[in-house]
Order: C-alpha cells, then structure tokens, then sequence
C-alpha cells in the first residue's frame, strides 16, 4: 500500500472504532483485519482487541436487553 491508502485505511479505522458495538462493527473490524493483514499494515493485534471488546459489549447488550 502506498502512503495515500494506508492514511485512508487507518482513518477508516478510527470511524469503525467509534461505531456502537454491534454485528455490523464487528464485520466492519474483520474487514479491516484482513486489509491489515494482507497489506502488512501491522494493526492486527489492535484490531482483534477491538473485535473481543466489540463482542462483548455486544453479548452484555443483549443479555441486558434480555433480562429486562
């Protein structure tokens, strides 16, 4: 990637980042790992922290709802 795509993908990924957890972020994250991992970008390990965090706001989310 040249410096143009990958100043674009690290701002793509700070939007991501501010998104509400949900399934769509969490695609949105995987989506991002892979670009990441296929360009070498090395964001990887930040990115699959967010999709643990993601999924668990998500599940504590759910479960809320659920109990209420």
């Amino acid at each position: 990637m040249d410096e143009l795509e990958t100043a674009f993908f690290h701002k793509l990924f700070e939007r991501i980042k501010q998104l509400e957890p949900s399934t769509k972020k969490e695609k949105l994250l995987i989506k991002a790992l892979v670009i990441s991992e296929m360009a070498g970008l090395g964001c990887s390990e930040e990115i699959v922290d967010k999709l643990v965090e993601n999924r668990k706001e998500t599940e504590e989310r759910f479960s809320y709802n659920k109990a209420v």
